[in-house]
């Protein structure tokens, strides 16, 4: 009973300053479509009179940004962000961009509650956000690791933070120090789209089917004119 009035409160707290919100709200977006020309240069033995190329139209990361703010008072903001990826090639739409709710301020920086890209992303390229293809973008490389090759692996690899946004995530942006930043997140279910572990139906035998966890990032960076350094953990 005490943890349900606790994220009632919550609720309400947030949903408050969303009343006004419709005062500041800013629409953002862009189309971002690819013809593209894939082929297997190399077919396994099993693909033996199968196709080894297509042409296809590619979607990369269209999206559309519905973002608000509201002054507060003394120097704070509430602030929400609604971030839709759509598919102009299928038609596909979801709701699984960054999005958000929370507070801002300058002195304190900025606090969050949604869905956000953490880790990922962090490389040094800002391609994915501008021009080009998704398979052109450092992210392609970077936010992969090759696992081990085994009897049935061989050159596969592991997606580093899920290679996309993390659910559950309360997420802390520092002020800018004199060029330097830092970003602290953590979710309290990065690998389920809620906190659906408490369906588990043994936690402690570990047979359920949604895994019970938590998931921490630390981002700090430091900015000097066109000299930037990053680290993500």
């Amino acid at each position: 009973m005490q943890k349900k009035l606790m994220a009632a409160a919550v609720a309400g707290a947030l949903a408050m300053p969303g009343v006004a919100l419709a005062q500041n709200i800013t629409f953002s977006g862009f189309f971002k479509m690819g013809v593209e020309n894939i082929k297997i240069g190399q077919p396994s033995a099993a693909r033996a009179g199968l196709h080894d190329s297509e042409l296809r139209l590619t979607d990369n990361s269209s999206r559309w940004i519905i973002s608000a703010n509201e002054d507060l008072g003394g120097g704070l903001q509430a602030i929400a962000q609604l971030d839709v990826r759509f598919s102009p090639d299928n038609g596909n739409i979801a709701g699984s961009g960054n999005s958000w709710v929370g507070l801002r301020s300058k002195q304190t920086g900025t606090l969050t509650f949604g869905r956000h890209d953490l880790h990922y992303g962090r490389s040094p390229s800002d391609l994915p956000n501008k021009a080009g293809a998704l398979k052109a973008a450092a992210i392609s490389i970077m936010d992969h690791m090759p696992t081990p090759a085994s009897a049935t692996t061989v050159g596969a690899v592991t997606p580093i933070a899920n290679t996309t946004r993390t659910p559950n995530v309360i997420r802390w942006d520092s002020p800018n120090w004199g060029g330097f930043t830092l970003t602290a997140a953590y979710s309290t279910n990065a690998g389920a789209a809620s906190e659906a572990d408490l369906a588990d139906a043994d936690p402690g035998a570990g047979t359920g089917s949604v895994r019970k966890g938590s998931a921490f990032n630390i981002n700090p960076a430091y900015t000097d004119g066109n000299f930037k350094v990053v680290y993500s953990h």
